[in-house]
């Protein structure tokens, strides 16, 4: 009975140690599949063909530490921590993301699916939040002068884009530039970053130069203007359409008399006889 009992706590002690060892993979691969079968089950409009592209397609995981500190300092996740897993799928045919979202530790030996998210992934432009963040910056260290209601309009507004004029100093001494740096500045577009002050008739402007789409925008000038000399500055550009050439149209061909227009002739004329 003593060996009887012995060989089953054997077995029971290699089948946790083996359940206990398994690879992150095996965790993953399980985590995967069960993010499969919740989104076939959460989400009932998709296709057959859709639902069999999320059955046999591997899924993109996304994840982000949410507890505990993100590394021990190697630059390993510490075990310790949270860590929120989004396990998406692109599927044909859908505009949106499909991402399971859950909660687990860094490994996913514990991930389960908590709600199916849905959603649109836009990507930031980034030429513009970096000509933004330029623009903001040069105002706060330039215009010093500002009340703080307007330095927190310029820190917490976004500004209006225009394409202006205004006369910049491209003097490559004054520039500490070459004349060919000069040369090439001047062939740049001209964009202004404008932000409303606390007052209706004044405006903040940071005038810069770059792409037309901000990239490599930087900053020449700021100034605070009203709305009428902002005006003044600002390019309107008049789209030109071509008009359509309208060709004469020619008369219509002259129609024969039906088959009921003679019988009726024929029966006037026999009246008459």
């Amino acid at each position: 009975m003593n060996k009887v009992q012995g060989i089953f706590h054997a077995m029971v002690l290699t089948a946790l140690l083996l359940g206990g060892c398994q690879s992150s993979e095996y965790y993953q691969e399980r985590a995967v599949n069960r993010a499969r079968e919740y989104l076939l089950k959460k989400c009932t409009t998709l296709t057959p063909l859709q639902r069999e592209y999320v059955k046999f397609n591997k899924p993109l995981i996304m994840s982000e530490t949410v507890i505990g500190d993100s590394t021990d300092g190697s630059g390993v996740i510490s075990p310790h921590a949270r860590v929120q897993f989004n396990i998406a799928w692109v599927i044909p045919g859908k505009e949106k993301l499909h991402m399971v979202y859950g909660v687990s530790d860094p490994s996913m030996a514990m991930w389960f699916p908590e709600r199916l998210i849905i959603k649109e992934f836009v990507q930031p432009d980034v030429a513009r939040n970096n000509a933004f963040r330029a623009g903001r910056l040069y105002a706060l260290n330039t215009l010093l002068s500002l009340p703080l209601a307007d330095t927190n309009r310029i820190r917490f507004e976004l500004p209006e884009v225009f394409k202006t004029d205004y006369k910049l100093d491209f003097n490559p001494e004054d520039r500490g530039i070459t004349a060919e740096e000069a040369q090439a500045m001047m062939k740049l577009a001209q964009t202004s970053l404008v932000w409303n002050g606390t007052t209706d008739n004044q405006r903040i402007v940071v005038v810069g130069i770059g792409q037309p789409d901000l990239k490599s925008w930087n900053p020449m000038i700021s100034i605070t203007t009203t709305p009428d000399e902002l005006k003044k500055h600002v390019i309107t550009e008049e789209v030109k359409l071509e008009q359509p050439r309208i060709e004469p149209v020619p008369p219509p061909p002259p129609k024969g008399k039906s088959d009921v227009e003679k019988l009726l002739e024929e029966i006037v004329q026999e009246n008459k006889g």
